[in-house]
C-alpha cells in the first residue's frame, strides 16, 4: 500500500536529519512510543555522511512511516528540509521532530487535545528540558520564563497570535525548540516556508511568527521535550556567523511593518540588537560594519539609541513596567491560565 492509499492521518511527523545517527534511536523510539498514534512519519536525510541513512532505511519499514527521502547532496539549509516535509504532509497537524531531540510519550496527545479544543489556534508549543549532547540537563536557564512570570507546570495559555508576536516574538524566538511545536496544516504554509528558507539561521523565527499571525497560539506549560543544545546544532553554529545578526535585523523590519509598535519600543528593540552586536565575539571591524548596517537600515544614530537602551535597562530594574525584552512577556488577554 503506498502513501496515497493509506488513510489520512491526524498528524504528519516530519523527521529531518543530518549526521545525527547517534541520536536517531532515541528520537524514533520517542515517536513510536507516543500515546497518540494516529500519525504518519516522513523521514528526511540531507546527505548524511555518518550511519544515518542505514538506520533510516531500517526505520522506513515501520508501518507508520509513509516515506523516506534521502538527498544526494546537502541542501545547506535546514529549512529547505522543512519545506520538503511540509509539501509531503497529509495530516491535519504537523510536528517537525528534529532528529537530535526526543519527546515525552504524552507530547502529541497533549498538543492535539488542545488544538482540537481551540479551533482558532494555529500552533501549540510545549516547554522543553534543555540538555547537552550527553543528555545532561542545563541548570542555569529559564528559557520559558516560568520563574520570572510565576507560572506553574500543568497549565496553558491561549494567546491572541498578534499579541504573542508583539510581546514575545518581537524580542526573541519564543518558540525556541521546533520539536516542541505542533501546528495546523494549511494552504498558507508553503508561502510561509518559502519566506523562511531565505534565512540560514533565523528561518524558524520568521516561520513561527508568520504562523502566529494567522490565529491564536497555545503555550503548554509542561516540559514534554528534550531539546539538545550541542556544539554542532544550527543555533550554536549561527552564533559564530555575523549573518545571524543581519537576519535578526531583517526580522525586526518585518515586525515593524506588520505591527503598530510605538516609536519608543522600536528604539528599545533596535537597542537590544545593538547590545548583541557589542557583546558578540566578532572583531571590531565586523561589529562596526554591523552597527553601520543597523544605522542605515533603521535611519538611527546607533550611539544615541544604545545610550537610551542602556538607560532603559537601568530604569527597568526599579520599574518593571518599562518595556524591555526581559519583562515584556505578558500574560495573554484571550484567557487566563487554564488547567489541562
Amino acid at each position: 500500500m503506498n502513501a496515497e492509499e493509506k488513510p489520512v492521518p491526524v498528524v504528519s511527523v516530519i523527521v529531518p536529519n543530518y549526521n545525527y545517527a547517534r541520536f536517531l534511536g532515541e528520537r524514533m523510539e520517542s515517536i513510536f512510543n507516543q500515546t497518540f498514534t494516529d500519525y504518519e512519519i516522513i523521514l528526511l536525510d540531507d546527505a548524511s555522511t555518518d550511519d544515518s541513512v542505514r538506520m533510516l532505511r531500517e526505520y522506513a519499514g515501520h508501518p507508520a512511516v509513509s516515506c523516506l527521502c534521502v538527498n544526494e547532496t546537502n541542501s545547506g539549509n535546514p529549512f529547505v528540509q522543512w519545506r520538503k516535509g511540509i509539501e509531503m504532509a497529509r495530516g491535519k497537524y504537523i510536528w517537525i521532530a528534529e532528529s537530535d531531540d526526543s519527546a515525552d510519550s504524552r507530547f502529541l496527545e497533549r498538543s492535539v487535545m488542545l488544538l482540537e479544543r481551540h479551533e482558532e489556534a494555529v500552533l501549540s508549543f510545549s516547554a522543553s528540558v534543555l540538555v547537552d549532547e550527553n543528555t545532561n540537563p542545563y541548570t542555569d536557564t529559564d528559557a520559558d520564563h516560568w520563574h520570572r512570570r510565576k507560572i506553574g507546570s500543568g497549565t496553558y495559555f491561549l494567546y491572541d497570535g498578534n499579541e504573542f508576536n508583539m510581546h514575545c516574538q518581537l524580542w526573541d524566538n519564543y518558540i525556541y525548540n521546533a520539536s516542541g511545536a505542533v501546528f495546523r496544516n494549511s494552504a498558507s504554509l508553503m508561502k510561509i516556508i518559502d519566506r523562511a528558507v531565505r534565512y540560514r539561521y533565523s528561518g524558524d523565527w520568521f516561520f513561527w511568527t508568520c504562523i502566529a499571525n494567522m490565529g491564536n497560539v497555545i503555550i503548554l506549560n509542561e516540559r514534554l521535550n528534550l531539546f539538545r543544545r550541542h556544539s554542532v546544532c544550527v543555533t550554536n553554529i549561527g552564533r559564530k556567523d555575523a549573518a545571524y545578526l543581519k537576519e535578526e535585523a531583517e526580522y525586526i523590519t518585518m515586525m515593524f511593518s506588520l505591527y503598530d509598535i510605538s516609536p519608543y519600543r522600536r528604539l528599545m528593540r533596535i537597542g537590544s540588537l545593538l547590545r548583541k552586536i557589542r557583546r558578540s565575539g566578532f572583531d571590531a571591524g565586523i561589529r562596526k560594519c554591523l552597527s553601520e548596517h543597523i544605522a542605515s537600515l533603521f535611519g538611527v544614530n546607533v550611539d544615541v539609541v544604545y545610550a537610551l537602551y542602556y538607560l532603559n535597562r537601568q530604569l527597568a530594574k526599579v520599574l518593571p513596567v518599562i518595556p524591555i525584552e526581559k519583562w515584556d512577556y505578558r500574560h495573554p488577554t484571550v484567557s487566563n491560565v487554564s488547567p489541562i
